[in-house]
């Protein structure tokens, strides 16, 4: 899961902007680069993170349920461990615009405080989150316009940056998706479909 992360990271790495976005727009020079290119995007592009983000909920209740176990302050510890989370995630940021640390570190402690909820509430939730930046799209999208400092940077090579409001809707469809499906992996926690207590049958 994580070298596949890597996958889609060395695409940011080794192409122009664009290229992460739109195969075409860069490193398509030859037939290879558009076999990897459609590989990536459709075997690896946002799935990896998205079982990264489910890992990532489940591993937020696990912790707190052992630390209480052995009659620690399990909350205390895990804010702890977001702070220092959020810590690394500020120097990486720094360095490279695509971290994720830091906004993992934010959505934490929302997981942390309603790990206790119904299953189902944090799957339907969850789900609703998930969805958030598909469905707000077309409101960004046209705010953002078809200038070319709007959404060209988003698919060709030559403009620096996105529009303001393609900017945000990064921020929201990056921070919902991630919280909503950290909720996801807690409902699947809660409901032992994630440890394999569930019977063949289910």
């Amino acid at each position: 899961m994580i070298l596949g992360i890597l996958v889609m990271n060395a695409l940011s790495f080794g192409l122009d902007q664009a290229g992460y976005f739109n195969v075409s727009a860069d490193g398509t020079s030859h037939p290879v680069d558009w076999v990897i290119g459609v590989i990536t995007m459709v075997f690896f592009d946002q799935k990896m993170m998205a079982l990264f983000s489910l890992l990532f909920g489940v591993g937020v209740v696990i912790f707190a349920e052992r630390a209480a176990s052995k009659g620690r302050r399990s909350v205390g510890l895990s804010l702890w461990r977001f702070a220092l989370l959020g810590m690394v995630g500020l120097v990486h940021i720094s360095f490279w615009d695509g971290d994720v640390l830091l906004l993992y570190a934010l959505c934490a402690p929302v997981v942390l405080l309603v790990r206790r909820l119904p299953a189902l509430l944090l799957g339907c939730v969850g789900v609703a989150l998930a969805l958030v930046g598909a469905i707000v799209a077309p409101l960004f999208q046209s705010a953002a316009g078809g200038t070319p400092d709007g959404l060209q940077g988003f698919w060709f090579i030559g403009y620096d940056g996105f529009s303001a409001a393609a900017d945000g809707w990064f921020i929201v469809n990056a921070a919902s998706r991630a919280l909503g499906l950290m909720l996801l992996g807690v409902a699947l926690y809660r409901t032992g479909i994630v440890q394999g207590h569930r019977d063949d049958a289910f």
